[in-house]
């Protein structure tokens, strides 16, 4: 995944995002191929192997920059299981088109990864790395599930995941 700050680039790069993006809302992501997603972005493939390796490479910059501005949110708030909790809600229904896509093309398994990699770098529960996994999977799971059924609101749905997570609280 490309890293530098060459402003062509960067521009080819989001161009790519967007369609990544654009396509999902139509297609299924195991219908979007790299040729499909450079004509849908008016870039080469040259320039797509030039910033990706792969379509989850594409997937995966976005969700970086999305777990980041989630990390620095808990990073400025005292880590409970009620911020932490609130806090991903919140980041899925400010991101819920992101969000959405991904769910609805079973792609849990990036929101995962992503999320992982964020409760580590928090080193929750005393640098225990199954601990911050479980959660993190945990976390993406219950979204997963919600999504499907959307049978309470967001609030009962972070009420009952802090439950879950955290029985000594409630």
């Amino acid at each position: 995944m490309y890293k530098g700050t060459n402003p062509s680039a960067l521009k080819s790069r989001d161009m790519i995002i967007s369609a990544m993006f654009a396509l999902l809302k139509t297609t299924p992501y195991t219908s979007i191929n790299v040729k499909l997603l450079t004509d849908e972005a008016k870039v080469s493939r040259q320039t797509f192997y030039a910033l990706f390796a792969n379509r989850d490479e594409v997937i995966q910059c976005r969700l970086e920059a999305v777990f980041s501005d989630y990390q620095a949110a808990l990073a400025k708030l005292p880590t409970t299981m009620h911020v932490l909790v609130t806090l991903f809600f919140q980041f899925y229904e400010t991101h819920a088109d992101l969000f959405n896509c991904l769910l609805d093309n079973h792609l849990e398994n990036l929101l995962t990864v992503n999320a992982k990699r964020c409760m580590q770098a928090l080193d929750l529960a005393n640098k225990s790395i199954y601990a911050s996994d479980f959660i993190a999977a945990g976390l993406t799971q219950i979204l997963s599930d919600w999504h499907q059924r959307q049978d309470i609101d967001l609030q009962t749905l972070v009420a009952l995941t802090e439950s879950l997570l955290n029985p000594a609280a409630v």
